[in-house]
């Protein structure tokens, strides 16, 4: 749906995730936007610390913009691919923490399709 860049939070100076809508989804399927912004709501809702938090959602020059907490570190992915299989007890931990963000979601009747 669009790309997610590293930035500076010209009012706090922290760091943040910034979502960025891509324009030309939003011209061939006009019902992305209203995901997007869905999107937006719903991470509002949420207070997890396994869920990044929302700061704010911006619209400038008819662009979208979601600004989100910046969380260090990388992907399951890179994590695996970098230390290959995992200790079972590791997998364990990942699993839990993602079933309890999972739950808390759920319980606000939230359901998400792009775990990260």
């Amino acid at each position: 749906m669009g790309e997610v860049y590293r930035a500076t939070d010209t009012q706090t100076g922290e760091t943040v995730a910034v979502k960025a809508l891509n324009p030309e989804i939003i011209e061939h399927d006009p019902t992305l936007l209203e995901r997007f912004v869905r999107e937006g709501e719903a991470l509002r809702q949420l207070n997890h610390p396994n869920i990044v938090h929302m700061v704010a959602a911006v619209e400038e020059q008819g662009r979208h913009y979601l600004v989100m907490e910046f969380v260090e570190g990388g992907s399951l992915r890179d994590l695996l691919n970098t230390r290959g299989k995992l200790p079972a007890n590791e997998v364990v931990r990942i699993a839990l923490e993602v079933a309890d963000a999972l739950t808390r979601a759920h319980h606000l009747k939230i359901i998400h399709r792009d775990l990260k």
